[in-house]
């Protein structure tokens, strides 16, 4: 694997074969996170090109990016509380993470075909 792949784009075509809205964003500065996973994702380098989702409103904030080696990442970072219902929706959350980190990766794949 290289990681010679438009990140944005990846993340963009990820997130829309799963449904969510495509856009993206770089981070380029510590100050320019958002939120907890943003935090995350910025640790691991900068600059860093983000996808942020809210599942199930403010239950679930995260974060998909790539690592600096092209891994497919999420971070993550969220409360449930009751009476909200919310966290009996853990195990969906789970599946459209792994549907979202499998989508990232047969998007960078397709990039790296394309380059070939």
């Amino acid at each position: 694997m290289n990681n010679h792949f438009d990140e944005s784009k990846a993340l963009h075509d990820a997130a829309r074969a799963c449904g969510f809205d495509g856009h993206t964003e770089e981070l380029h500065y510590k100050k320019d996170a958002e939120t907890w996973p943003d935090r995350i994702a910025i640790n691991r380098r900068l600059p860093v090109v983000i996808k942020q989702s809210y599942l199930y409103f403010d239950s679930l904030d995260t974060t998909f990016f790539y690592s600096p080696e092209g891994k497919p990442s999420c971070a993550f970072a969220g409360i449930v509380f009751k009476p909200s219902s919310d966290y009996k929706h853990l195990v969906d959350m789970s599946n459209r993470i792994s549907g979202m980190l499998d989508a990232m990766e047969t998007a960078r794949d397709m990039q790296e075909v394309d380059d070939d």
